[in-house]
C-alpha cells in the first residue's frame, strides 16, 4: 500500500479544488502543499485531477442544487462558473428587495471586493459601480434601507453556504476524504 493518502486539509480546500477542477485551462487553481499533507510526499498532479474530478462528480450529484450552486458561487476558482451558479440561486434567494438589488447584492457577495490598492489582485474583479449601493437601487431608497436589504441577502447566501458545507463535511466523512 503506498504512503500517499488521497484527501483534502478541510472542507473549504476540497470544495476550492472540486469546484475549479471541471476548468481545465492556465487559471490558478487552489494548491495542495506537500507538508500540509501530514508531511508526506503529497500527491501527483494527475491523481490530485482524479481527486478532484471524482470529489466534484460526487458532490455535484449528491447536494441540493441549492446548496451545490451556493458553494460554486463563493469558493469556484472560475468566473463563468461562478456566474451561472448564481444565475441558478438568483430566483431562489428570499430577499425583501427588487430583482436588480438581490442581483447586485449576490454579484458583489460572490466577487467580493478584493483588498489591496484598486483591488488589483489575480482574482476577478467587478468594476466599482457594483460595489455601490447608489448603483443597485434605482428608487433612491434610504441607505439604511439598503443595508438592511444587503445584510438579508448576504444572511440568506451565506446560512444556504454554512448549510452546504455541513453536507461537504459528511460526505467527505463518509468517503474518508479529510487528512
Amino acid at each position: 500500500m503506498s504512503d500517499k493518502r488521497l484527501g483534502y486539509v478541510n472542507v473549504i480546500d476540497a470544495i476550492k479544488r472540486a469546484t475549479s477542477a471541471a476548468v481545465i485551462d492556465t487559471t490558478s487553481k487552489p494548491s495542495y502543499s506537500p507538508d500540509r499533507i501530514n508531511g508526506q510526499a503529497g500527491l501527483s498532479n494527475d491523481d490530485r485531477m482524479a481527486l478532484d474530478m471524482m470529489v466534484h462528480a460526487k458532490l455535484h450529484r449528491e447536494l441540493d442544487a441549492v446548496l451545490w450552486h451556493a458553494l460554486v458561487a463563493k469558493y469556484s476558482a472560475c468566473s463563468k462558473s461562478k456566474a451561472k451558479a448564481l444565475e441558478q440561486l438568483l430566483p431562489v434567494i428570499v430577499s425583501p428587495a427588487d430583482a436588480r438589488f438581490t442581483r447586485h447584492a449576490a454579484v458583489a457577495w460572490s466577487f467580493p471586493k478584493p483588498k489591496g490598492r484598486d483591488g488589483k489582485r489575480s482574482t476577478a474583479v467587478l468594476p466599482a459601480y457594483w460595489y455601490d449601493f447608489n448603483y443597485w437601487d434605482t428608487e433612491g431608497r434610504s441607505d439604511t434601507t439598503r443595508r438592511r436589504w444587503n445584510k438579508v441577502i448576504q444572511r440568506w447566501l451565506n446560512d444556504v453556504v454554512n448549510s452546504g458545507l455541513v453536507e461537504v463535511q459528511h460526505i467527505l466523512d463518509e468517503e474518508e476524504l479529510i487528512i
